[in-house]
């Protein structure tokens, strides 16, 4: 942990962000990050490395990956 001091961030509306919005998170049943078929362009969403995305994030996203 302490990454948010190193690495640059930016936070913002989620639709301002250019689709597909693609959340990187923890979730059982996504699909593997190796196996997913990402398109030429998406935003990736991040969350905290202790707490995630809130679920809120998760909602809106068109896809989920771990």
């Amino acid at each position: 942990m302490g990454t948010e001091t190193i690495v640059p961030t930016q936070t913002g509306n989620l639709s301002d962000l250019p689709r597909p919005l693609i959340a990187l998170e923890t979730v059982e049943t996504a699909p593997s990050i190796h196996d997913f078929s990402f398109p030429k362009t998406f935003s990736l969403l991040l969350g905290n490395e202790e707490y995630g995305l809130k679920e809120e994030t998760l909602k809106s996203a068109d896809a989920i990956v771990q």
